[in-house]
């Protein structure tokens, strides 16, 4: 079994994809409906990514105007959707969050996407150090 240390560690970076939907934990699997421009490209650059393991971050952050009831009751439905345009990259630091990989990726004819993600074994970290979004449509 792969320890924290060895092969299976996380890297020093990840994309990171802010989610208010729900928390994603190490080996789960989570359906995620994205139609942010921004998250669309940084999920098909994960998963067309073949030349290394297609990781990214998922960070939860609580719901619109900073409700933590809110937060809670949106994970309760299926198919949540993962778009946060409204967050900004104070808002993850010190965040904890879980790495995960695609599984598989569909589009959707608005230009979406459903994408079935994993949660990595030993992916669990907090966000720390410099955060930047990047993409089109982020903050200035």
């Amino acid at each position: 079994m792969p320890s924290p240390g060895g092969a299976s560690a996380l890297p020093q970076a990840l994309p990171l994809l802010p989610q208010r939907a729900s928390v994603l934990l190490p080996h789960g699997i989570m359906r995620l409906k994205v139609a942010n421009a921004r998250d669309v490209a940084l999920l098909e650059a994960v998963a067309g990514n073949n030349a290394a393991p297609n990781a990214f971050g998922l960070v939860p952050v609580l719901a619109p105007g900073g409700d933590k009831d809110k937060a809670g009751d949106a994970g309760e439905s299926e198919g949540a959707d993962a778009d946060t345009p409204d967050v900004t990259a104070g808002d993850l630091r010190g965040r904890a969050g879980c790495a995960a990989r695609v599984v598989r990726l569909y589009r959707s004819g608005s230009g979406g996407l459903t994408v079935l993600v994993e949660g990595l074994p030993y992916g669990r970290f907090r966000v720390s150090g410099d955060v930047e979004r990047r993409g089109g449509g982020g903050e200035g």
